[in-house]
């Protein structure tokens, strides 16, 4: 509703546009309501244009734009309720208001939009980054920023086909790294953000953070963020004493894995600032913990680093603020964030220097949850300005034992893998395989360390004999007797071992190592201990021959006699010569006459002795009891002999 009125003060009247509420009955307009902006007129009107913005309940915006012939143009903008227009059957009406003036209208247009779900003014068609705003480019480069792979000279160049230029990607050799790839545990940079094995979950540098700003990836509180030459920082400008003590100047949510609690925040600013205080924190959307930095004594050089926790009120927070410690002036810093069972918050400024802070807030960080997070950082002093060069925020991957280093490659699962470690090989010596030297050099691939390598030419895990000895330097891998007297004969078919069993000098079987007579053919017939060549009498040398008959006494069975031994010939003489256990039936007294059967033929009457003696029959029946005497004894002496 166009209305000519005359402004205050003014000698001249205006034209003013009032939006006006009405129902349409057809052939009039009945007025509902208006809404005027007071104070806003253009003297000579040239054009007026009216753009409707509309959902399909009909709720949304009318913009008014009144182009004077002179000066600038005159916007202004009003809210259309819900159920005012069906935006599905429209009609232009122009209404006369005043029937007895004369208008003119020289010219009618109606234009209409086409599709632009995320009203960028770039219709579907050709919106290249759907959901965003694609006027918004802070490197030039043509590419929305929301929808931007690479925040920086793109290049034209994609060797490896991964949809990342070269100049960001880290190995554009390789489609599996590139910066949407997802770190695994595996000792590479999958993700290119500088770190291993890390999920990376925000990486923002320079003018990147106000294009998250603009993108709506990201928000901020009263603070607009400036970007600064050369995009290598942004500044945040003071708010003023009238704003709140603790505002978040930044707020940029963080995806996070499952699986591990340890997160890790580098922080890059701009000390040039000088003296303030500024606080990081991690928030669920109610809990916020984190830590901050307070300045000594307005040095700007020193600060005193404490824990914070608190709630998170959106564009401010309240905390609390526990105990800390001192640490020097040194960007950037880096956190170490552990949530969970035991939170804490270790900082390390880029000299080195680190302070852990925990204690009575601890139980903050416990709550938060590793789910939906946001990162906040805030300001303490709303009169000064914060500069911030780059925020770096990345999750640790699955690591059962906290202790930094992610499960797959934890050689200690159950110890801290940053502890001692003796032998220089990176594995800690409660879980080092080989004190002795390197854990990972293993030539033969058995995967025992080449230092404490039983077999260094092949796999010690096998052993068909069980011996103990891998069977590539094993001499009989299956034989667990093996070859102890390394003559090249294993020990089942060894015949000597003691020695080798070629070594045989007197060619008897047996070889010499095991042979009691090597230089003897005969070895030992008797067993006496002495080889037949040496051998004095045949039996056991050591009882002796008294007798010199050649026949050792244990084996003798008259050792006084020489012509009575075993082997002797039988003679008649009424003893046993030849030590059998038993006399000849002739050398019995079968008469009783006593004269053995063998001497009876012989007539003589008188024996002579050896002293020429005669024996008269007297004598002679003692020679007869002395011969059976002799027999019994003989039998005693050999009672092996039948």
């Amino acid at each position: 509703d166009l209305v000519r009125r005359v402004p205050s003060g003014a000698s001249a009247a205006g034209l003013h546009a009032d939006a006006v509420f009405a129902s349409d009955v057809g052939s009039r307009i009945v007025r509902t309501g208006s809404a005027a902006r007071a104070g806003r007129f253009v003297a000579a009107l040239a054009k007026v244009e009216v753009a409707y913005s509309l959902a399909a309940t009909g709720a949304g915006t009318m913009k008014v734009t009144l182009h004077p012939i002179e000066g600038e143009a005159l916007v202004d903008t009003y809210e259309v309720p819900a159920g005012s227009l069906d935006p599905s059957t429209l009609d232009v009406v122009v209404v006369l208001p005043e029937a007895s003036r004369t208008y003119g209208l020289s010219a009618l247009k109606v234009t209409q939009a086409l599709a632009d779900d995320d009203h960028d003014g770039t219709c579907n068609a050709l919106d290249r980054c759907a959901g965003f705003d694609d006027r918004a480019d802070a490197d030039g480069d043509r590419i929305p920023d929301a929808c931007d792979l690479c925040l920086g000279p793109d290049g034209l160049v994609d060797l490896d086909g991964d949809g990342f230029p070269s100049g960001c990607d880290c190995n554009d050799a390789s489609p599996a790294r590139n910066p949407a790839a997802q770190d695994a545990c595996n000792g590479v940079d999958d993700d290119c953000d500088g770190v291993t094995d890390r999920h990376t979950a925000l990486r923002l540098y320079g003018a990147e953070l106000v294009a998250h700003l603009a993108s709506g990836k990201a928000t901020g509180g009263a603070r607009a963020p400036v970007a600064r030459v050369g995009g290598e920082a942004v500044e945040f400008p003071p708010l003023g004493a009238a704003a709140p003590d603790l505002d978040v100047y930044y707020r940029e949510p963080i995806v996070l894995r499952s699986g591990s609690a340890a997160l890790r925040v580098v922080l890059d600013r701009d000390p040039r600032t000088g003296d303030h205080d500024f606080l990081i924190a991690l928030s669920d959307g109610i809990h916020l913990y984190g830590v901050g930095l307070f300045d000594v004594e307005g040095s700007g050089t020193r600060y005193l680093v404490a824990p914070i926790a608190g709630l998170d009120q959106g564009a401010s927070v309240t905390t609390t603020v526990g105990e800390g410690g001192p640490l020097d002036e040194a960007s950037p810093y880096t956190l170490e964030v552990f949530l969970g069972s035991d939170p804490r918050i270790e900082v390390t400024s880029a000299s080195g220097a680190t302070v852990t802070v925990r204690g009575s807030l601890a139980s903050d960080g416990g709550r938060i949850g590793t789910g939906a997070l946001s990162l906040l950082l805030i300001g303490q002093q709303p009169s000064e300005r914060y500069l911030v060069r780059s925020i770096v925020v990345s999750q640790g991957l699955a690591d059962v034992d906290n202790d930094g280093v992610c499960d797959a490659l934890d050689f200690c699962p159950d110890q801290d893998d940053r502890g001692v470690d003796s032998d220089g090989d990176g594995v800690v010596d409660p879980c080092d395989r080989c004190p002795l030297g390197d854990d990972f050099l293993d030539a033969d691939g058995d995967t025992l360390p080449d230092a404490c390598d039983a077999c260094a030419t092949g796999d010690d895990r096998l052993d068909a004999d069980s011996d103990g000895l891998p069977d590539a330097c094993d001499p009989c891998p299956a034989d667990p007797t093996n070859d102890d007297d390394g003559d090249g004969v294993c020990g089942r078919n060894d015949r000597c071992l003691a020695g080798p069993d070629d070594v045989d000098r007197d060619e008897d079987g047996t070889p010499d190592a095991c042979d009691p007579c090597p230089d003897d053919a005969d070895d030992d017939s008797d067993e006496d201990g002495t080889c037949d060549a040496a051998d004095v009498c045949r039996g056991d040398d050591r009882t002796g021959d008294r007798d010199g008959d050649g026949v050792c006494a244990d084996t003798d069975c008259d050792d006084t006699r020489a012509h009575i031994h075993p082997g002797a010939t039988e003679v008649c003489d009424g003893f046993d010569s030849n030590c059998d256990g038993r006399l000849d039936a002739s050398e019995l007294d079968t008469d009783g006459d006593l004269i053995i059967d063998c001497k009876a033929s012989d007539t003589t009457t008188a024996v002579t002795s050896d002293e020429g003696c005669a024996l008269g029959s007297s004598a002679w029946s003692l020679v007869g009891l002395l011969g059976l005497l002799v027999m019994r004894r003989a039998r005693r002496r050999c009672p092996d002999q039948p």
